[in-house]
């Protein structure tokens, strides 16, 4: 990490302080100069787990698109197919990779000193999409909340086999389902891929478009927080930056001090980031593989809108969507857009920002 990123690490008393100011005060975002450069730890923005409070004032729903919260004219704007969620891999001899920016929501989770993507494709799709490869456990805690997406992988040991079979995903294991290929050039097992026309092919008759799994802020409500114009996270084996562009108002990715290119749209992007901070456990079917415990409680922090706002992400069931709340309790709402979330280990440090 660069200098900025150490000397934001000694201000974690502050940022803790700032936080109490905010609960107590009833602020929904953390304001004062403060806090102008901050570092998030886990140990500095954990919040109480009260009922999110309401101010008893009915709020008229929007249609949005599920996945990415766009608010719509009608619902027959809404695509009727299920989402996709496709496994990429990340390590170095499958990048670039194809569909990271056509994807609605990308979960990037630890896996063996590495990391792999669940990519979440609904509101549009992918001419390509790889390298694809194997799921693991936790893909099932990570998914579940799409309500019965498709499950695009290149299948897994025996264990995990068993478990996809055994949840609400629907398996498009390679090993069985049409749509895949090998492509020339590559190296297996870095060369599989398919597209998101392929694999919708298989969505069973009765499957529709998934829930909302995240909040939205309204078209007019402001975002609130503080700076965060350079963001720094922590995975396995893997140090990401991300950098906001304020003439595109979007957040661009780096690992490993090097700008992540996909192979045909260019450098990752996302609107929103979401640094999720989880305890990993060894998987029940196979204790060398991480798995990410997606219920309860944790520190989180979004980034959006050169932005970051701290607080608590909060789920009491794998079928339920992700909830975050600010350190006051009020919600903390979403940008609508393309939403990046790490899974990120729950440790001092796991996300620092400037």
């Amino acid at each position: 990490m660069n200098h900025s990123f150490r000397r934001m690490r000694l201000m974690t008393i502050s940022v803790l302080l700032v936080g109490i100011v905010a609960a107590c005060s009833g602020s929904s975002d953390l304001n004062g100069s403060a806090a102008t450069n901050t570092t998030s730890t886990a140990s500095s923005i954990r919040a109480n787990s009260s009922t999110l409070p309401s101010n008893g004032i009915p709020t008229p729903e929007l249609i949005r698109m599920p996945l990415t919260g766009e608010v719509l004219a009608t619902a027959s704007d809404i695509p009727n197919r299920p989402a996709i969620a496709a496994k990429l891999d990340n390590s170095v001899r499958a990048r670039p990779q194809a569909g990271l920016n056509e994807a609605d929501v990308i979960f990037e989770e630890n896996v063996e000193s590495l990391t792999r993507f669940a990519a979440v494709f609904h509101s549009t799709g992918a001419e390509t999409v790889g390298p694809i490869r194997s799921g693991r456990s936790q893909d099932i805690s990570i998914l579940s909340a799409f309500d019965r997406p498709l499950f695009a992988w290149s299948g897994g040991n025996d264990g995990v086999r068993r478990l996809v079979r055994n949840s609400e995903l629907i398996d498009l294991d390679a090993a069985r389902t049409s749509g895949y290929y090998r492509r020339a050039g590559r190296s297996a097992p870095h060369n599989l891929y398919s597209s998101t026309e392929a694999l919708w092919v298989h969505a069973p008759v009765t499957a529709g478009p998934p829930r909302q799994v995240f909040e939205y802020r309204g078209p007019e409500a402001a975002v609130g927080g503080v700076p965060a114009l350079s963001v720094g996270v922590e995975m396995d084996g893997l140090k990401v930056r991300w950098q906001f562009d304020s003439d595109r108002e979007v957040y661009l990715r780096f690992q490993d001090s090097q700008p992540h290119q996909t192979e045909f749209s260019g450098q990752v992007e996302a609107d929103t980031v979401v640094v999720m901070a989880v305890v990993y456990r060894p998987s029940s079917v196979d204790r060398n593989s991480p798995e990410a415990q997606l219920t309860g409680q944790g520190p989180v922090v979004v980034f959006s809108d050169g932005l970051a706002q701290v607080g608590t992400w909060f789920r009491e069931s794998i079928s339920e969507p992700y909830r975050f709340r600010l350190l006051n309790g009020e919600p903390l709402l979403l940008s609508p857009g393309r939403t990046f979330v790490h899974l990120a280990r729950d440790r001092e440090g796991f996300a620092t920002w400037e």
